[in-house]
């Protein structure tokens, strides 16, 4: 098996950071530094990381950003428009964004530059839980809520089953475990009223917490990395 291969087949490096990782000498076959992608690797090499892989390991983060109203997750649309990276320091502006939130809505936008980390979430196979909070122009029937908790057919296909609980007059908290376009508004339409305001607080383990609206946190994924490295690199 080629050496980049074997790396991403093993979930340590996304196919593209395997390469780099290779070319720049970050990654020994039988104790030696193997700076050929192609180079074929069998059952008896040993493959490790060298020691500076320290320095790839430290500079993996998560942002957790609180996406504003009226700002686009991304292609924003026009003139004077802003997307949600144009928020974040310049450092930070080569990070992808986990998922995404629709132009009128606020809260919770993860962005990281750990591929494989993002890949987790958007594997289909991985459940992740989104909550929101959800205010309504009128309130939704116990009958309303039971079809929603249960699963609606919109235009695009059914929907999974979620939780819905009344927070307060008017206002809802949905918890889903899929991400279609403008879901919730959609689910909220079918019953026969519309949002009024819609802000995501949490995504998978990542809660929004104090964050207030345009602002963010960073949080280290070192560790994360050497959990899901170390099951075949013998140095870790």
């Amino acid at each position: 098996m080629k050496l980049q291969h074997f790396l991403s087949k093993q979930g340590v490096f996304s196919r593209r950071v395997s390469e780099r990782m290779i070319n720049d000498g970050f990654v020994l076959v039988n104790g030696q530094v193997q700076a050929n992608p192609l180079h074929v690797v069998g059952h008896n090499d040993q493959v490790m990381l060298a020691d500076k892989i320290d320095d790839y390991a430290n500079q993996l983060g998560m942002i957790l950003m609180h996406k504003p109203r009226g700002v686009w997750t991304n292609c924003k649309q026009g003139a004077g428009e802003k997307e949600v990276i144009d928020l974040l320091p310049k450092k930070y502006r080569h990070y992808s964004s986990i998922g995404r939130l629709d132009k009128d809505s606020e809260g919770l936008i993860l962005f990281t530059n750990d591929g494989v980390y993002a890949n987790q979430f958007l594997n289909a196979g991985n459940v992740h839980e989104r909550v929101y909070h959800v205010w309504l122009k009128s309130p939704l029937t116990n009958k309303q809520q039971q079809q929603l908790m249960a699963g609606i057919l919109l235009d695009d296909g059914p929907t999974k089953p979620c939780k819905v609980s009344q927070m307060k007059r008017g206002c809802y908290e949905f918890t889903l475990i899929e991400g279609k376009n403008r879901q919730i508004r959609r689910m909220v339409e079918w019953c026969g009223t519309h949002v009024t305001r819609l802000k995501r607080v949490s995504f998978g383990q990542h809660a929004l917490g104090g964050i207030v609206a345009g602002q963010y946190r960073w949080v280290s994924l070192r560790d994360g990395f050497y959990n899901r490295a170390k099951s075949f690199l013998q140095t870790l």
